[in-house]
């Protein structure tokens, strides 16, 4: 056994499409490096103390002392985020500091986006959206000026296979709104920009309160269809992510 894979990922509460996600991730990773020991990490502290399932809601120091043991010393964690934000850097944080000792050789992936991705993951959410109008919902982060967030908001910007570009941190309804109506557009692919579709999808997209998108644009005569999907369950998504590692 070669190497360590640790697929990370905020997580969900939704155990379920936990489950599903990243064991449709971790199937790709042993499909292509069969030798490969591969673990899968929630970093979420809150979410993981909420899971009961053992399997998913590993410590970091748990799985580590697991390679160890079997004298695995090359760790490769596959960084299943969207962006290089916060938790992103968290997780490479509280890894540096299991690893003083200088035992391990850490290598982390590089996020989703990142501008050689960019252009074939435009071309994914183009044939996902097949010419109807189609909204792309990000979480966003509340760290400003990630220059790969930001080309990629451009990308979808400048698109003519009719595209849109939302994030929940900053959800710009009366632009939308605005842009729709004067397009008389009255009916709405929603398509969320997740790893893991869980309760941002359920309250923020479709929920009944009154900012979430499914209230504010059926209010102003919208119909939305959501595509309701994790983002690694597609063979293109997950293919990239699982040749990140390689890199």
């Amino acid at each position: 056994m070669t190497f360590a894979t640790i697929i990370v990922n905020h997580g969900t509460s939704k155990i379920e499409n936990q489950k599903e996600a990243i064991g449709f991730l971790r199937k790709k990773v042993k499909e292509k490096y069969k030798n490969s020991l591969v673990k899968s990490y929630m970093a979420s502290d809150k979410i993981r103390k909420k899971v009961e399932d053992k399997k998913l809601c590993q410590d970091l120091e748990e799985i580590l002392n697991e390679c160890r043991k079997k004298n695995i010393k090359d760790i490769r964690f596959l960084m299943a985020y969207v962006l290089r934000g916060i938790e992103y850097e968290k997780v490479m944080e509280k890894s540096n500091q299991l690893n003083k000792d200088g035992f391990f050789n850490f290598t982390f992936t590089k996020a989703l986006l990142e501008e050689e991705n960019n252009d074939e993951i435009l071309e994914f959410l183009e044939d996902l959206g097949e010419r109807d109008p189609s909204l792309v919902i990000f979480h966003g982060s509340p760290r400003k000026n990630l220059e790969e967030f930001e080309k990629f908001q451009e990308k979808i910007k400048k698109s003519d296979k009719n595209l849109y570009f939302s994030s929940f941190e900053d959800r710009k309804f009366d632009d939308l709104i605005g842009e729709f109506k004067e397009k008389n557009i009255e009916k709405l692919k929603v398509i969320p920009f997740l790893i893991i579709v869980g309760n941002h999808v359920d309250k923020d997209i479709e929920g009944e309160k009154e900012n979430s998108y499914k209230k504010v644009f059926e209010e102003n005569g919208i119909k939305i269809n959501l595509v309701k999907k994790s983002l690694v369950l597609y063979d293109k998504i997950a293919e990239i992510f699982v040749e990140k590692l390689e890199k």
